[in-house]
């Protein structure tokens, strides 16, 4: 589910995959640790997630780090057994690739 999201996160309309598309190059648990803005929410009331993983992304040979915060979602109560969570996909902001491509999201380009 993270790397469907992140295959489609910041890949132009036009572009064509000649290099075979996004490849995930490395992963780290981090449940532990607290992103800046699972921090932030916290502080502000927001329940905290309940991991973290830190995922860098082959893109081409532009290598792109993310952070995904995974969230606890409601009980339905169906009894269907079913998963309920929500992922907080996002690039680092530790490249200039990250920063555009947060931009590029914020204003819609994405």
């Amino acid at each position: 589910m993270s790397m469907q999201y992140i295959h489609l996160r910041g890949v132009p309309s036009n572009s064509s995959y000649r290099c075979g598309g996004p490849k995930l190059h490395s992963f780290l648990g981090l449940s532990t640790t607290m992103s800046p803005k699972a921090r932030i929410n916290t502080l502000l009331g927001y329940t905290p997630p309940f991991d973290r993983h830190d995922w860098v992304v082959d893109r081409c040979g532009k290598r792109v780090d993310y952070i995904i915060d995974f969230y606890a979602g409601r009980d339905e109560g169906k009894g269907d057994g079913k998963l309920n969570f929500f992922l907080d996909v996002r690039p680092k902001l530790n490249t200039w690739e990250g920063w555009k491509m947060r931009a590029a999201k914020a204003v819609g380009m994405v």
